[in-house]
């Protein structure tokens, strides 16, 4: 796994097959999707600790990084469920299982932003 991301959450996803709308190929490490809950996108890094790469129909663990994490403190809880999108088109799906260094990725954020 990349160190560049901290680990914000852990969750299993299943990416729809291209028959059912998925993608045409494998989600690789560092893939970059929209993570989608509470009717809005956000964007996120996804890596998977136990695999190379996804294939479409596939079921994996994965690591999210949120490149805004501030906005996800007291939302994202384990058995949340989540869509994964690329645009207005849904590839995937899954579930929150546990939450990592979100608080402390928040905390950077801020501190970011004020400056």
């Amino acid at each position: 796994m990349n160190k560049r991301y901290s680990p914000d959450a852990e969750g299993v996803v299943t990416y729809l097959s291209e028959r059912a709308g998925g993608r045409m190929s494998a989600a690789f490490q560092e893939y970059r999707a929209q993570f989608h809950y509470d009717d809005q996108d956000w964007d996120a890094v996804l890596q998977y600790p136990d695999v190379d790469k996804v294939e479409p129909g596939e079921t994996a663990r994965v690591i999210f990084s949120f490149l805004s994490p501030e906005q996800h403190l007291d939302k994202l809880q384990p058995g949340r469920m989540f869509l994964i999108r690329e645009g207005s088109r849904t590839v995937g799906y899954g579930k929150i299982t546990k939450t990592m260094n979100l608080a402390n990725s928040a905390r950077k954020a801020r501190k970011k932003e004020e400056g």
